[in-house]
């Protein structure tokens, strides 16, 4: 069949093309459509979507147990060792008698900058945070009889985060440097 046979035209310039024609192309256009969007769905996950520092990111899962068991329960806070926002917080509203979780700007600062905040629980808690780098540990007991002393390091640390500090060791408060690595990690704090 040549081209000519297949395509007829008239004396007005009218091209006539046949109906199996035109359903092959009509079925056949949104079939590569499809194609070339799976195609492209395929190179963006293995090529884009995540830096290569984000795609080999790996998470580390921190356990933390505290006993014994204190009303009110306890607060974790994991803080990044490295910290570019330089932006300092009021503890206030992380305290164990005071903690809001809901809408506090403390702890989205905190989750910005990498790390996590949560109470814990008679279960403990679980926090998830970046492996392969140095946190501070610091946990918030309720009201203590005697003010924690904290190193110059330790000090130092916590400035970064808040202001003033002094709320802090006012009530009884652990705080540890932690390096995480590996997949998980379980941390028991003695009061």
């Amino acid at each position: 069949m040549r081209l000519t046979q297949l395509f007829q035209s008239d004396d007005t310039g009218n091209v006539a093309v046949p109906r199996a024609t035109v359903m092959f192309f009509a079925w056949l256009i949104p079939l590569i459509a499809t194609l070339s969007f799976l195609f492209g769905l395929m190179v963006g996950q293995v090529t884009g979507g995540k830096s290569t520092e984000q795609a080999h990111r790996e998470m580390c899962a921190v356990t933390i147990d505290v006993s014994p068991s204190t009303t009110p329960p306890p607060v974790a806070i994991l803080l990044p060792v490295e910290r570019s926002e330089r932006m300092r917080l009021d503890p206030q509203s992380l305290l164990p008698v005071s903690f809001q979780a809901i809408d506090n700007p403390v702890i989205d600062s905190i989750h910005q900058s990498g790390g996590a905040v949560s109470r814990v629980g008679q279960q403990g808690v679980k926090l998830t945070v970046e492996s392969g780098r140095s946190y501070w540990l610091v946990v918030l007991f309720p009201k203590s009889n005697s003010d924690v002393v904290l190193s110059r390091e330790e000090t130092a640390g916590l400035s970064q985060y808040f202001l003033p500090i002094e709320s802090l060791t006012k009530n009884g408060l652990h705080i540890e440097l932690c390096q995480l690595a590996g997949k998980s990690r379980k941390i028991v704090v003695k009061r």
